[in-house]
Formats: structure tokens, C-alpha cells, sequence
């Protein structure tokens, strides 16, 4: 970490190479998974100093997903330089629209999105940074989160925490989500679960002066 930020090639390499020096491929293998956190903490790290460098680095890590992490390295990213966070942005889009998302991944999802209303304030800020993504592309996520939580088995708990988003992106999603829980708590009179019940109140509370 400590090399990361003045010798960022060759701290990714001693990284790499630490890990080669494993002879056992299922020792190997195991040892990757368990530091994937740590590899883009390290690239975060680069950041400071290269934000290109971390973004070409941050791509050869999508194979297996978009996690939490990635949104820190992005943010990171785009702080520094907002012309390669808006690049890595669209890798990070393009990786989470091409796989199938589950309930596990609409967290990840949403704290992108989010983070893409930040940037896009409205009105728009006098000589503020171009925004991460557009407002289709965030409309594109919301869809991928509402699908997930329609073919989820879940009994609201999950959908329920983001119907702000299906109601503001994906209006016909969140109709749908919502029927869904309806059904399966046993009709309209039963809507209302304890999850639906906790977002109406935080609207409330969000609405009142």
C-alpha cells in the first residue's frame, strides 16, 4: 500500500507476483478470492496519484462482478479525474447489465445510482463536473433492480427499500413490485408490510417542512 501511490506498476506487480509464488493452484485460487477486497483497496490507494493507472486496473477486476468496492474506487476515480471515473463508470454499467442480477446485488446497484444523483444535481451546479452517468443510464440500473426484485422470492423486504427509485426511474416496475407484495401478503387490504410501511413513512417524513 505504501508503494501504491508513487510506484503504483511496480506495487501491483510485487501484489501479482506475491501471489504467482503460490505453487498450489487450489491455494492460489483460494488466496485470490479471499484478497479481491484487498486489490481494489490497493488500486484505490493508486488513485490518489493515477487515476488512469486505477482505472485500467479497477477494469481487470469485473470478471467475477460489481461490488461495493468498485463504487469506492469509482468515486475515487472520479474525484481526481472525472473523465476516467465517467469511463470506469461505463465499464461498471456495462458489467452489471450484462450479468443477471439477484436481491445480494440491488445494494451495490442503488449506492451507484445514488452516486450518480450526485453528481447530477438539479439544478445543475454553476462549473460543477460533468455528471458520472445520464439519467437514462441510471433509468438502465433501476430497471436491472427491479427485475431482480420481481424474480426475487423474497416477501417484500428487498424491493421495498428502493421503491423510490422504481417509482422515479421505472414507474411500471413499481406498480408491479408492488402488486407482487400485495399478492403474496394476501391481498390490497394487507399491502402495507412492515418494509412498505417503514419507506411510506420515510417519504412522509422527507415531504414534511
Amino acid at each position: 500500500m505504501s508503494l501504491a501511490e508513487h510506484e503504483p506498476d511496480l506495487a501491483m506487480a510485487f501484489y501479482q507476483d506475491s501471489l504467482t509464488a503460490i505453487t498450489n493452484p487450489e491455494s492460489r485460487k483460494g488466496m485470490i478470492d479471499q484478497d479481491s477486497y484487498f486489490e481494489v483497496q490497493l488500486m484505490t490507494q493508486i488513485a490518489e496519484s493515477n487515476a488512469a493507472k486505477a482505472a485500467q486496473y479497477g477494469l481487470k477486476t469485473l470478471d467475477k462482478g460489481v461490488g461495493f468496492q468498485h463504487i469506492e474506487l469509482l468515486k475515487k476515480i472520479y474525484k481526481k479525474d472525472a473523465d476516467k471515473g465517467i469511463e470506469f463508470a461505463q465499464a461498471l454499467i456495462s458489467k452489471i447489465k450484462s450479468d443477471k442480477a439477484d436481491g445480494e446485488d440491488l445494494y451495490v446497484i442503488n449506492t451507484l445510482v445514488r452516486f450518480g444523483e450526485e453528481t447530477s444535481p438539479t439544478p445543475p451546479k454553476a462549473n460543477a463536473k460533468k455528471p458520472v452517468m445520464t439519467a437514462s443510464e441510471m433509468r438502465d440500473l433501476v430497471e436491472v433492480m427491479a427485475r431482480a426484485a420481481l424474480d426475487s422470492d423474497d416477501e417484500g423486504e428487498i424491493g421495498a427499500g428502493y421503491m423510490d427509485l422504481f417509482e422515479k426511474y421505472t414507474p411500471t416496475r413499481a406498480v408491479q413490485i408492488k402488486a407482487k407484495y400485495r399478492k403474496r401478503n394476501g391481498g390490497a387490504n394487507s399491502a402495507a408490510t412492515p418494509a412498505m410501511a417503514n419507506v411510506a413513512m420515510t417519504a412522509a417524513n422527507a415531504a414534511s417542512p
